[in-house]
C-alpha cells in the first residue's frame, strides 16, 4: 500500500499532466512541490517513465522566502502575473547597474515598480490629467501596462498579463 504522501502514482502516466496547487500557506506549497519533485526523481531513478507535468501556481509564491526556487524549475511551474522584469533587456540591466551603484544592492521587484510608477504613471497624470490612464499603453521596465475601462465598474485596470514558465532546464520563459 503506497503512502499518501507518495505522489509517484500521479506521475505514472503517458499523458502530460497539469497540477493546480490551491494550498494557502508557504509550508503547504513547499511540501507539495517537494513531494512532486521527489516522486519524479524516484520514478526516474527506477527507470520508470514519469509523465511530463507542469504545476500551475500563484504569483504570490515569488514572495515566499523559504521555498527553494529550484523546486519551481524541477516542477515546471507556470504562473500568471501582472508584472515581470526581464533582466536581459538593456534598459533593465542599465537600471540594475545604476541601482547597485547608488544603493549597493540588487533592485527588488518593488524597486522596478517604484521607478515605473514615478517615470510613467505620475508623468502621465501630469501631462494627461483629463483622461488619466484611459486606453494608454506603456512599456516600463517591467511588464507592459495597458489600461482599459472595466465595463461594469468604470475602473481602469491593467489588462496585460504575463505567463511565466520555470523550465526544468533552469530557464524562465515569458509570454
Amino acid at each position: 500500500e503506497p503512502s499518501p504522501s507518495d505522489l509517484s502514482p500521479l506521475l505514472e502516466s503517458a499523458e502530460q499532466t497539469l497540477f493546480i496547487i490551491l494550498a494557502g500557506t508557504e509550508v503547504e506549497v513547499d511540501r507539495i512541490l517537494a513531494a512532486l519533485a521527489s516522486a519524479n526523481i524516484s520514478l526516474k531513478s527506477r527507470s520508470i517513465k514519469a509523465a511530463p507535468y507542469k504545476v500551475f501556481g500563484n504569483n504570490k509564491w515569488n514572495r515566499y522566502r523559504n521555498i527553494d526556487r529550484a523546486l519551481f524549475f524541477s516542477n515546471n511551474v507556470i504562473m500568471l502575473s501582472t508584472y515581470h522584469t526581464d533582466r536581459s533587456v538593456d534598459r533593465v540591466r542599465k537600471f540594475g547597474a545604476d541601482y547597485i551603484k547608488a544603493f549597493g544592492a540588487m533592485p527588488s521587484l518593488y524597486a522596478y515598480r517604484g521607478y515605473d510608477a514615478a517615470m510613467i504613471f505620475i508623468r502621465s497624470l501630469y501631462s494627461n490629467i483629463e483622461n488619466g490612464l484611459a486606453n494608454e499603453v506603456f512599456t516600463p521596465l517591467q511588464t507592459p501596462y495597458s489600461f482599459v475601462v472595466d465595463d461594469k465598474s468604470g475602473v481602469r485596470v491593467n489588462s496585460q498579463w504575463v505567463k511565466i514558465e520555470y523550465n526544468n532546464n533552469f530557464t524562465i520563459t515569458t509570454e
